[in-house]
């Protein structure tokens, strides 16, 4: 494209011209009866009226704040957009989305954000707050996209979430926020397997802490798909647990051709039993309801095994 857009304001011979083709402004100042086009100052606002189209960031009927303005300044004012500031990151530093029950969740956080054209952000009005606390843990904070705050001692003793969330004011006096950064607190999930008896009967897994114990834990949510490695190396009865409050789960899945049911004598896994469990290594949880799933039979497996809820 070649063609050019002008606009021609007299006296004052200003002339601004747009080539779409390069993306480029051209502002053409002459002299003339009525002076120079920086030295012209409208008088008064006034309002667009065209019958369709914009003059520059005006639509039709929209008010323009010229008065007061020279030439000058009433062009960059109508090509130039307000970009207004938003949060594009908000985060803390090494801090899982996802802890045990009883893990500690206190002391000093690394919070960082990121923020798009900051320019039009007012100065020191960052802000970060506990939202379940509904206090501010900082206020007047730079934008220089990092604080090392105080969080305090979180109570982690029973399953929940966590929240903290940033606030700025922009040039504007309107407020924007990020998004939440939470932290939520779970049970676990515990897995393991135990080699075939020698003689029928022998050493057969039993529902009991004993078993708990002996098995890996894995802090994560088990409400959906679980995705195990059992990595047994030779036949062994496989066995896992989930809280007893999240889905029963139902079919096991290691491919097209090595999948099938749960529940019942003849499938890989029994049915649940539910059993009354602690955290096995320090306590922090006690007596918590978990469905433990264990092995009919022994089986050797040695990839990822999807336990799903259906």
């Amino acid at each position: 494209m070649s063609e050019k857009v002008k606009l021609k304001i007299s006296p004052q011979k200003l002339k601004l011209v747009l080539r779409p083709n390069t993306q480029k402004v051209h502002i053409k100042i002459g002299g003339g009866r009525g002076g120079s086009g920086s030295a012209y100052v409208f008088p008064e606002d006034s309002v667009v009226q065209l019958a369709s189209g914009n003059l520059g960031k005006y639509g039709p009927g929209d008010p323009i704040p010229w008065g007061g303005m020279n030439a000058i300044e009433f062009l960059m004012d109508a090509i130039t957009d307000y970009l207004a500031p938003a949060f594009t990151s908000f985060s803390i530093n090494s801090q899982p989305s996802l802890i045990e029950v009883g893990d500690d969740l206190s002391g000093a956080k690394t919070f960082t954000w990121g923020i798009s054209n900051s320019s039009n952000l007012k100065p020191n009005s960052i802000s970060i707050r506990d939202i379940n606390a509904a206090v501010d843990l900082a206020t007047g904070l730079a934008n220089d996209g990092s604080e090392v705050l105080n969080i305090g001692t979180i109570d982690t003793s029973s399953p929940g979430t966590q929240s903290w969330r940033a606030f700025a004011e922009n040039t504007q006096d309107q407020s924007l926020q990020s998004s939440l950064r939470s932290v939520e607190r779970i049970y676990p999930i515990f897995y393991g397997s135990v080699a075939e008896p020698g003689n029928p009967g022998d050493n057969i897994p039993v529902a009991n802490q004993s078993l708990i114990n002996s098995g890996t834990k894995v802090v994560t949510k088990s409400n959906g798909t679980l995705t195990i490695n059992f990595a047994t190396g030779t036949a062994k009865y496989l066995w896992f647990a989930h809280p007893a409050s999240e889905t029963e789960k139902t079919v096991w899945y290691v491919n097209a051709l090595n999948n099938g049911g749960i529940g019942g004598p003849s499938n890989l896994f029994t049915d649940p039993v539910t059993i009354s469990i602690d955290q096995p290594v320090d306590g922090n949880w006690t007596s918590v309801s978990y469905k433990v799933y264990i092995g009919n039979y022994p089986t050797n497996i040695n990839s990822n095994m999807e336990l799903r809820n259906s």
